[in-house]
Order: C-alpha cells, then sequence, then structure tokens
C-alpha cells in the first residue's frame, strides 16, 4: 500500500551500539496526508485530548521516512541488551533456564503506556476506545519493530515516552492507524472492519481508492479519514466503502430539505439547475393531486428552497426553466410527508412553460417550494426561482 500513504520506508533498525536515527517531524494537515488522527485522555490530568493532526498518524508522507527505532531496552516486551534484528534475541534455551516469567503484553499496559506518553499527541477519544481498539488489533510478538500489531504499538509508545522531538511521529505510530510504522492505515482499517463489520478478500485495494486529502473534519465527506472515524465509532454503514451518509460527498445546495436554498430576505432569487441532484420528494394524490389523485415529481431530480416568514405575508412565486425541461413547482410544509403537507403546486400545460402560485404564509411557519419535473427521470435542466411580495 506504498502509494496511498507516501511510500512510507522503514528507518535502519540498530543493534545495542547504534545510535538511533533521526525520526521525520509530522506533517502539518495541509500536506494531504493519509490517516486521521483521533484524541485520547491525557494522562497528566485525565481531561479529555484535543484531536490530533491527520499528518501525524502516517509520519511524513511528503519525504517518505518514518523513525522505525525499536523499544528501548530494559522495558517489558523490548528484547534484553540486543537491538531489534539481531540474530540472538533469547533463544530458546535461555527461555528454559530463566527464572524470570516471560511479559504477557495486554490491552490495558499498552494504552496506559500510552497515554502516559501521550498526553499532547492524543490518538484516542479517551481510555475505553483505545481498550476497544486494542482488542481487535493483531497482538504480535514482542520485539515487533513494524507491523499491524499491538506489541509494535506498544514498542512505539514506550519510544515516545523519551521525549524529543520524535515524539509526535512516535505518539502517531502508536496509535490506531499504525502510523505506517506498525503497519499501514490501511491494515488497520481492514483488521477492524473484519472485527467490528464486514470485510472482503479485497478490502485493501478498496481501500487504496479512499480520497486522502487531510481535513480537520472526520465526521463527513469522502475520505479514508471520514471511513476509519466511522469504524473507531461502530458506525459501519459509513465506514465502508461506499461510505454510508456521512463519508461521502456532500449533497450540492438545494438537493434535499435539510439543504434546501435558503431565501433571507424578499424579494429573493436564485438561479440553479437539477442535474446531478437526486429524486427526493414527490406527491400522489392528497391536496396537491386534486379530486382525480393526480401526481408529479415521481423519478425526477428535484430542487428545494426553504423560506421562513417572520411574520404573516403573502408572496408570490415564479419558476421559469429552459427548455426542454418541462418543470412543476408545488409547495409543501413537511418534507417527510409530501403528499399530505402539500398545500399548492403548479404544473401549465407545454414546455418551457412559467409556473407561477401566490399564496399567504404565515409567521414562523416553513414553506418549502419544490422545483420538480413533470417528464419524470428525464426531467432535468436550469431554471431560475423568484419570490416576492405581490
Amino acid at each position: 500500500m506504498r502509494g496511498m500513504f507516501g511510500g512510507i520506508v522503514a528507518g535502519t533498525l540498530l543493534g545495542c551500539a547504534g545510535a538511533e536515527p533521526e525520526a521525520a517531524a509530522p506533517v502539518d494537515v495541509a500536506d494531504g496526508s493519509q490517516a486521521p488522527g483521533v484524541s485520547s485522555a491525557d494522562a497528566g490530568d485525565g481531561s479529555q485530548g484535543a484531536e490530533v493532526s491527520l499528518a501525524d498518524a502516517v509520519g511524513d508522507a511528503e519525504t517518505g521516512s518514518v523513525d522505525a527505532t525499536p523499544p528501548p531496552d530494559g522495558h517489558p516486551g523490548a528484547p534484553d541488551t540486543h537491538g531489534i534484528g539481531e540474530a540472538d534475541v533469547h533463544g530458546p534455551e535461555d527461555v528454559a533456564t530463566s527464572d524470570v516469567a516471560p511479559f504477557v503484553l495486554d490491552c490495558a499496559t499498552y494504552c496506559s503506556a500510552l497515554e502516559a506518553a501521550c498526553g499532547a499527541h492524543p490518538q484516542y477519544h479517551d481510555t475505553a476506545e483505545c481498550l476497544a481498539v486494542c482488542e481487535d488489533l493483531p497482538l504480535g510478538a514482542a520485539g515487533d519493530a513494524e507491523g499491524n500489531s499491538t506489541h509494535c504499538r506498544y514498542g512505539r509508545a514506550l519510544l515516545a515516552a523519551d521525549g524529543g522531538p520524535e515524539r509526535a511521529a512516535r505518539c502517531a505510530s502508536a496509535g490506531p492507524t499504525g502510523g505506517g510504522v506498525c503497519g499501514q492505515p490501511c491494515d488497520a482499517w481492514c483488521a477492524l472492519m473484519a472485527a467490528r463489520c464486514t470485510s472482503s478478500a479485497d478490502c485493501a485495494v478498496s481501500c487504496l481508492e479512499f480520497p486522502t486529502a487531510a481535513s480537520t473534519d472526520t465526521s463527513t465527506g469522502d475520505s479514508f479519514a471520514c471511513r476509519f472515524r466511522a469504524v473507531l465509532d461502530g458506525r459501519c454503514a459509513d465506514a465502508a466503502p461506499d461510505g454510508g451518509s456521512a463519508c461521502v460527498e456532500p449533497a450540492p445546495p438545494g438537493d434535499t430539505c435539510a439543504w434546501p436554498h435558503l431565501v433571507d430576505t424578499l424579494p429573493y432569487s436564485v438561479t440553479a439547475s437539477t442535474t446531478g441532484a437526486a429524486d427526493d420528494l414527490s406527491y400522489e394524490g392528497g391536496p396537491c393531486g386534486g379530486r382525480f389523485g393526480g401526481k408529479g415529481g415521481q423519478g425526477a431530480a428535484d430542487q428545494v428552497i426553504a423560506w421562513t416568514p417572520l411574520e404573516d405575508s403573502s408572496v408570490k412565486a415564479t419558476l421559469a426553466a429552459e427548455p426542454p425541461y418541462d418543470t412543476i413547482l408545488y409547495v409543501l410544509t413537511a418534507c417527510d410527508a409530501p403528499t399530505e403537507s402539500c398545500i399548492d403546486k403548479r404544473d401549465s400545460v407545454g414546455f418551457n412553460a412559467t409556473e407561477t402560485l401566490e399564496l399567504s404564509a404565515k409567521a414562523g411557519i416553513t414553506l418549502y417550494f419544490v422545483v420538480d419535473a413533470a417528464s419524470g427521470g428525464d426531467g432535468v435542466g436550469a431554471y431560475t426561482f423568484t419570490l416576492t411580495t405581490p
């Protein structure tokens, strides 16, 4: 998964006599790095930590360098007096003759070490989230200096405790994404998806296709960061490759009642298009259907203009479209029940007809003016809507 995460390359792994390599400084959010940072409780005072830079989670994406220094000697889980990568790290005969019980890493120990070392660079929202993620990640083996495992993350947390300019990058690699040292972020996403949601054999391939532009907002948008935050939260639909309802590109203004064109003052005018909009609204029967149970808007893209009058008012709404767009205009008081709440509509005969209606509005009652099509799915195009006093 080299291309997506800046070609992260593991640093030189040293023996006990070697000097620790210089770590790359964390990259600012704006550089387009991959993985999302998430926050944790500060071990110093128990308060909730702030969100960390997404760039911190993957090291230096520009240079492709990361700090892969092994855990320091003397810490639980670190090799005894030997650098990681040396050939004679405790052979079987050492274990058999030792009176010291082997170190067994658990999630509480990992999370405690991470919070103690990374209070200024939090990686989880709180300890409970850290413990839950740890349970869903591979444990690995003591002394792991790379790879998607808890042992590797624990080693990075021990290194982070030593402080210095490398602390932020080490904390990122000790966090949930692995930061490109303890596995690639896609490795962590796939492991969490398999444990909490559903995962496919091509999980890693799908992950590489997610947009990687950095953002401080991981709650929405078509990005890896949004999907990783979603799987941490257990929101499986949003964490999935299709992004669910949150991890997708936001709808264009006017596409839904929740995201309408807003009328601020009168007179008001907007020129827009239903091209690319969704089919959210329609009516069949009800007040707008008339005595013959007419219907409108089925299978056609629509847009919404919302107005909440401050006082009782009479207004005139006009809809003009470019041919051959055959429009209809109707007014709702509730978008979740369009047939029942439709209070007026205009559907003139012929193409390029201007739809005009006048109505009285009550103060504080929001009116939703819906630009829709009479010709089903084929009806999309540019339009101009105006709202004035008569």
